[in-house]
């Protein structure tokens, strides 16, 4: 968060909206985080007119391990001081570094409070595709002991998928709420009649899009030796690509996907790299001139950017994780495949180079799936729960 000289409070713009709708139903929000002051915030960070610098609780900058333990105390007196002056105390089950959960549970034992957690990442969870090193196996164990501990010890508990809950609360139910992540307001979504009309009229290549933050997690690795198979099974014979596949996003892996374009051949599968651009009316303008979106995780996370794909009318192309499953049809509004499966991968965009149509009808059924499922609605879900937890 960026504070300037008269109090005013910055943050980025995603992070605006998503605070702001919690203004709507929680009456006096404070929040803790790293601060930066100064005189001009960052370029297109959006004012939070509803919050001042006096409800907000400094952090000391993240940065790694070395800076947990810099800010250790410091950071845990700003907590408690926060958690001392409160009601109701909101916090996420992980986080990079260190999440303010690890603080609150010992303020369990002697502060008043209602707690509410709320999982919606699993980035520190062993990938479905493989064993993990030693490292990973230890982080992913000792994380899931800290996360029981603090969601059994807390007073409501918010999931982004039922896998989740399962994992961490097994067959326990009361006070917990699967409130999927959906960032799509209602005005974002495509409507009906204009869908119909572009897909009548689309010709040419097959058009895939793939947004993603571009790290080995999204399973980046499985579409570039996807479509090296695709390439190579398609053979020498076309005159013109059956397929386009964009990547758009940002990453350390940019470099590693700009090289294999430029050593890509290119005869039947054409790929390209778009910057990222911004949430919104941007992307979803883009993501209308494709005919499929690809979300290739390998992580069991519930991914945001299946609402985005299906608000705009297209089918996705995704691997089988317990989040996408959560939220997709198989054969209906998605095409499925083993996360990490090059082989199955390059089944799939073998298959659509000659079903538009097909994609077309469930695209149809996919924006049908993405109506009523927007922002304002999770949030609207979050709030009458917890009216319910709390009275």
């Amino acid at each position: 968060m960026f504070v300037d000289a008269s109090g005013q409070c910055f943050v980025e713009r995603l992070w605006a909206k998503d605070l702001e709708r919690h203004f709507d139903y929680i009456r006096d929000f404070h929040i803790c985080c790293p601060v930066e002051n100064g005189e001009v915030p960052p370029e297109d960070w959006q004012l939070l007119s509803r919050l001042d610098a006096t409800r907000v609780h400094r952090l000391g900058r993240k940065g790694g391990w070395a800076r947990v333990f810099a800010n250790f105390f410091p950071d845990f007196w700003a907590v408690y001081r926060a958690v001392r002056s409160t009601e109701i105390v909101h916090s996420d089950a992980a986080g990079w570094p260190f999440p303010l959960s690890y603080y609150i549970l010992p303020l369990r034992t002697f502060l008043r409070f209602q707690w509410v957690i709320n999982m919606e990442s699993s980035f520190w969870m062993l990938p479905a595709t493989a064993r993990g090193s030693l490292r990973e196996r230890l982080r992913h164990h000792i994380t899931l002991f800290l996360v029981r501990k603090c969601m059994r010890n807390a007073d409501a508990r918010l999931f982004t998928s039922e896998w989740y809950r399962q994992q961490i609360l097994q067959d326990e139910r009361s006070r917990t709420l699967v409130n999927e992540a959906v960032w799509v307001d209602e005005a974002d979504i495509f409507d009906d009649v204009a869908f119909h009309a572009q897909k009548r009229t689309r010709t040419g290549p097959v058009r895939v899009l793939m947004p993603t933050r571009l790290i080995k997690e999204k399973g980046l690795d499985t579409l570039l030796q996807a479509v090296t198979l695709v390439e190579l099974q398609l053979g020498d014979g076309a005159h013109t690509p059956s397929l386009v596949v964009d990547v758009i996003g940002a990453g350390p892996m940019k470099d590693e996907i700009l090289a294999f374009i430029a050593a890509h051949p290119g005869r039947n599968v054409e790929m390209s790299f778009i910057e990222q651009v911004p949430y919104g009316a941007p992307l979803f303008t883009l993501m209308r001139q494709y005919d499929a979106f690809l979300v290739a995780n390998l992580s069991q996370e519930q991914p945001r950017i299946i609402y985005d794909g299906f608000s705009q009318g297209l089918p996705c192309i995704a691997s089988r994780t317990a989040g996408i499953v959560q939220v997709t049809r198989e054969n209906e509004t998605a095409l499925l495949f083993t996360p990490g499966s090059v082989v199955e991968l390059a089944e799939r965009l073998t298959e659509i180079t000659t079903a538009r149509d097909s994609l077309a009808e469930m695209g149809a059924r996919a924006l049908d799936f993405a109506q009523g499922r927007t922002h304002q609605a999770m949030h609207r879900d979050r709030a009458e729960f917890l009216l319910q937890c709390f009275g």
